[in-house]
């Protein structure tokens, strides 16, 4: 599935403006969901490397991104898996999948706030 442009432009809205993303994420299937979060993923990367150049930290918001998701599997991971893997839960655990999607999604949308020092809105 490939998110519709109305989506992504929304997405993109979001971003520039700081203001929340809740509102166009809650409307998606989990299957959109992670489409958003891959599309979230790649603007995050592209508006880092535009606007940090070389010195963009894609892997320390990888990293933290992992550890953030990690640490929910650890707690409280339907499945029981020590690392969290959206892809495999969009089916199983589709509640949890969402919770830890939006939370990255959330987080990715922080770090683009502060590469075009935009402040985000809850």
């Amino acid at each position: 599935m490939s998110l519709p442009y109305s989506t992504k432009l929304d997405l993109l809205r979001a971003l520039f403006s700081g203001k929340g993303l809740q509102e166009p994420l809650a409307l998606l299937s989990p299957s959109g969901l992670l489409e958003a979060h891959r599309f979230v993923w790649e603007k995050t990367v592209e508006f880092g490397i535009k606007m940090r150049g070389r010195k963009f930290p894609q892997e320390e918001l990888q990293a933290e991104l992992r550890t953030r998701a990690d640490l929910r599997a650890a707690e409280t991971c339907p499945a029981q898996l020590k690392q969290c893997r959206l892809q495999e839960c969009a089916e199983r655990h589709p509640a949890c999948m969402r919770e830890v999607a939006i939370d990255q999604i959330l987080t990715m949308s922080a770090a683009v706030g502060d590469y075009l020092q935009i402040p985000v809105k809850p």
